[in-house]
């Protein structure tokens, strides 16, 4: 069985029934992943997601079972690598301690996510204690039950293989949780994400962020700690260097100033994201200055190669002073949330000119436009709100291989794409991606003919194409014969297609304001040509 092709063993086996695929489940040895799921979407079955892994395809088949629970303890073999539990206290009162038998048996297991509702701190303790191979843990969407229960050193787990932690969406979030990693501080990943710190006293978070010995990526993404992460002495005494970060300052989610000192400590970095939102911020003028600072830190790290920012209120103070030369980073991905100054995104620009990919979500005013040109090795460049006359204002070099465009609801494109095309005639790729009628069989014809053997990739994704017939196919058929991958049309997302009905629905509610405008002018003006013709 095990020698058949996976297309084939996953429609054997969505058509087991449930004891069948018990029985094939245990002498199966290619299952190395497995979903528990305490938590459908209707309450009395419990749902198991096989998922069976072949390269880099997942394929899925599910079966219910709500009668023998000691089912699932049976096939313990298929749990090896990987185990999700979700589930909330109904569940676990139904199920009473089953769960932790079925856990009991899962000591060999490298990856766990644990979403729960009704679990305390005590019982995750527990649960992880268990664990000696753990690599992965990923606690997500966890509500504690109870918050108050002091622990002791006796509930520290003991997790020597521990890699990569993340926790995300806690709510209620005590110190007292980082109190059961204590003694991991070989992690490679900490990842914190949309917590709520509802102690201000978070000494037990910044030390275990700052003893780590090897972390190399670092994710704070949504916090709410009042300022107080990275409050710490021995802020100089790290000993890690990390490769990836990806931080979120909100105003409120650390202290800026510390971070600043931790951040330009970090030497090694190949991959940084900043988010800088600075609506909320008590000090606007001074936090400025520090994001200033914190981006000059960016431009000298000589190890970097990828750069994300997203800023809102937020733009450079000195534009003339930011005067920096940084040929490691190759790719760029800059969006301005309020689209408005772009003196940041320019400055930044003249700094970065061996980019190779860039990303742009901003105004594309006239001051940026002149930038692209000058990028002597742009070879991929995507643009988010596209609108009409856009395409045609872009001159980039001739590296340029590859264009993206996302939100685009413009129709006469015609002449844009003809333009552009005309002043890039190397691009192999090109993909739109939600959008709204933005290709008829002229504008294919169009592409097709100006790229020719060059075109290699023309996907739509997310977007519709009603005025495209076979002939859009036959164009591309005729005119690029290199061509690899092409796909015109896609039903978009239920949120795109929201978006233009929310706006045909605006068309129509002022079409019928202006219609009940109309018929008000014309009763009260046959209103008081009947109050005249009384008189008279």
């Amino acid at each position: 069985m095990e020698q058949l092709p996976t297309n084939i063993l996953v429609k054997i086996f969505q058509h087991l029934n449930q004891p069948d695929l018990i029985s094939v489940s245990k002498c199966c040895k290619k299952f190395n992943s497995v979903i528990i799921d305490f938590m459908p979407s209707q309450h009395p079955p419990i749902r198991i997601d096989f998922q069976y892994l072949y390269y880099n395809k997942v394929q899925k088949f599910t079966y219910k079972d709500g009668k023998d629970f000691n089912s699932l303890i049976d096939t313990n073999r298929l749990y090896q690598n990987y185990i999700f539990f979700n589930f909330n206290k109904e569940h676990t009162d139904r199920l009473g301690n089953k769960w932790l038998q079925l856990f009991k048996k899962q000591i060999n297991a490298r990856s766990i996510r644990i979403k729960s509702d009704c679990l305390d701190l005590q019982q995750l303790s527990n649960m992880l204690k268990l664990t000696h191979r753990l690599v992965f843990l990923e606690i997500d969407g966890y509500r504690l039950a109870k918050t108050n229960e002091p622990l002791d050193d006796s509930d520290i787990a003991n997790l020597p293989s521990l890699r990569h932690l993340k926790i995300h969406s806690f709510l209620d979030t005590t110190p007292q949780l980082f109190k059961i990693f204590q003694e991991c501080k070989n992690l490679k990943t900490i990842a914190l994400s949309a917590l709520f710190m509802v102690s201000k006293k978070i000494k037990s978070i910044n030390e275990f962020i700052c003893n780590q010995r090897s972390l190399e990526q670092l994710e704070l993404i949504g916090l709410d700690t009042h300022n107080a992460l990275f409050q710490y002495e021995q802020m100089g005494e790290i000993k890690y260097q990390l490769k990836k970060l990806n931080v979120e300052y909100n105003g409120y989610s650390f202290n800026l100033e510390k971070f600043m000192e931790f951040f330009s400590q970090q030497k090694a970095l190949k991959e940084v994201k900043l988010a800088l939102d600075l609506r909320n911020s008590m000090h606007h003028a001074h936090d400025t200055k520090l994001c200033d600072e914190i981006l000059r830190n960016v431009m000298t790290l000589e190890h970097l190669a990828s750069f994300s920012l997203l800023v809102n209120k937020y733009s450079l103070k000195d534009v003339d002073s930011f005067n920096f030369c940084n040929n490691c980073i190759k790719k760029f991905v800059f969006e301005n949330e309020t689209r408005d100054n772009n003196n940041l995104l320019v400055g930044l620009l003249k700094s970065l000119r061996k980019l190779k990919h860039l990303e742009l979500a901003c105004e594309y005013s006239d001051e940026l436009l002149i930038q692209l040109p000058l990028l002597s090795n742009l070879k991929h460049l995507k643009l988010t709100d596209y609108y009409q006359g856009l395409l045609q204002s872009i001159k980039c070099s001739d590296t340029l291989q590859s264009i993206s465009l996302k939100y685009c609801y413009t129709k006469n494109s015609g002449p844009d794409w003809h333009e552009f095309l005309k002043n890039h005639p190397n691009i192999k790729k090109i993909h739109i991606d939600h959008s709204i009628d933005f290709i008829d069989d002229a504008i294919a014809e169009l592409i097709a003919g100006a790229c020719g053997e060059h075109l290699e990739y023309f996907v739509m994704t997310d977007s519709t194409a009603k005025n495209l017939s076979m002939d859009a196919y036959k164009s591309f058929q005729k005119h690029c014969p290199n061509l690899k991958c092409l796909k015109l049309t896609e039903r978009p997302s239920r949120s795109t297609q929201n978006k233009h009905q929310s706006f045909h629905d605006l068309l129509a509610n002022v079409k019928c304001v202006i219609f009940f405008y109309i018929i008000c002018i014309i009763f009260f003006i046959v209103l008081i040509l009947l109050m005249i013709y009384e008189k008279i």
